[in-house]
């Protein structure tokens, strides 16, 4: 029979042990929880979007924000030393959260042994956007009608330039972009040149259009077109654009529903005609031994123009650029009335001697199906020695319905 202490003892014993197994289960329970805790952080997946590391799971709140500051972050604009701001969604640009979306679902999807997938989130330029901004920047920055004397010292936003600049640097982290500026172009004013400045006719072209019945719209659209040319001055050794100078084809500018020729096929679009200006003006232009720097031909042959001297124009798409060789002003002439158009290039020399002749190189000018290629050549006599030069003008086939 135990004694009474041996009972104690063994009590304790049991005790103790029963405290030892539970101790021993909670360190199992406790090390097993930390081992699944830990294995769920290492099952955490991340991607790298442009350098930052971030979860896959946040990824597009983490987009939506950062969207949200870049696109509202302000561009210092800098021309002739003056500052205009513009934010990047202002100019145009911004940031797809769709092509992040997907982007990122094909990086959870995929094997991350070597870390986490690296995506690049770049911006896109809404070209349209971006020509309106700069557009109304270089209207902003154009200055005052002035007198007299201080007219040819004027000066303007390069439209062209500042839009390459800009389109380039908005996908970047610059914030600060210097715009150039050219001589400006001016309209017919008293003291830009001496009387008889503009005595000497270089180079006239002309052609028919109809203005009555159904025509009457496209009619319409060819006067406004003249208007709008009708006393711009070039200054030497500077360009013009046409779309510069006529501006938006617009409701709000007078413009009117007209036929016009897009992808081959006559169709109805605001300010239909305004073409046949700028084939005046090229034609002109060509004659005068003005420089072509930018020109389109048309998706389906014009009937007023012959084959190479056409000029497609479209608003924020295609334009007519021409450059003045002379070291003397040269004004625009332009007249549309009763259906005749006549576009005149005038300035204080005498014009240099100019042919122009054209070749078909591949297709028909009969077949209409097949693409057609045009050597439109030009020989300049300047009084130093002739200048040749040939351009190759490609129709693409017109549709057949």
């Amino acid at each position: 029979m135990l004694r009474r202490s041996e009972i104690r003892f063994t009590r304790q014993r049991k005790r103790q042990a029963r405290i030892r197994r539970t101790f021993a289960l909670a360190m199992v329970l406790l090390l097993f929880t930390g081992w699944a805790a830990a294995h769920e952080v290492l099952e955490v997946r991340h991607v790298t979007v442009n350098g930052l590391t971030i979860p896959v799971e946040s990824a597009l709140d983490w987009a939506s924000a950062h969207r949200a500051r870049w696109e509202s972050t302000e561009v210092t604009l800098m021309v002739d030393g003056l500052p205009y701001r513009r934010t990047r969604a202002g100019l145009g640009a911004q940031l797809s959260i769709d092509e992040l979306r997907e982007a990122v679902e094909y990086a959870a999807d995929a094997n991350e042994a070597a870390g986490p997938a690296e995506i690049v989130w770049l911006a896109e330029v809404d070209h349209t956007r971006l020509l309106e901004s700069v557009f109304a920047l270089r209207q902003e920055t154009a200055p005052p009608e002035v007198d007299e004397e201080r007219v040819s010292t004027r000066r303007a936003l390069d439209l062209h330039a500042a839009l390459k600049i800009i389109k380039k640097a908005l996908p970047t982290p610059t914030r600060i972009v210097d715009l150039p500026s050219r001589r400006a172009i001016r309209r017919s004013v008293a003291g830009v040149a001496r009387p008889g400045s503009f005595s000497q006719l270089l180079a006239r072209h002309g052609s028919q259009y109809r203005n009555k019945g159904k025509a009457w719209s496209r009619g319409f659209n060819i006067e406004q077109g003249a208007k709008a040319l009708d006393g711009i001055i070039i200054e030497p050794k500077s360009e013009l654009s046409f779309n510069e100078v006529v501006g938006e084809r617009s409701f709000q500018r007078g413009f009117m529903p007209a036929n016009e020729i897009a992808r081959g096929r006559v169709v109805d679009g605001i300010g239909g005609g305004v073409c046949q200006v700028a084939t005046a003006l090229h034609a002109a232009a060509l004659k005068a031994g003005f420089e072509v720097l930018e020109h389109y031909v048309h998706s389906k042959r014009p009937r007023y123009a012959a084959r190479g001297i056409d000029s497609a124009v479209a608003w924020g798409l295609k334009d007519l650029r021409i450059r003045n060789p002379y070291s003397d002003y040269v004004r625009i002439r332009a007249d549309a009335h009763n259906g005749t158009l006549k576009v005149g290039l005038w300035s204080g020399r005498k014009p240099p001697d100019v042919e122009i002749s054209t070749k078909v190189k591949s297709g028909s000018v009969a077949v209409r199906d097949q693409r057609l290629v045009i050597a439109r050549t030009r020989t300049i006599y300047w009084p130093d020695g002739p200048t040749t030069e040939t351009v190759l003008l490609n129709y693409p086939a017109e549709p057949q319905d």
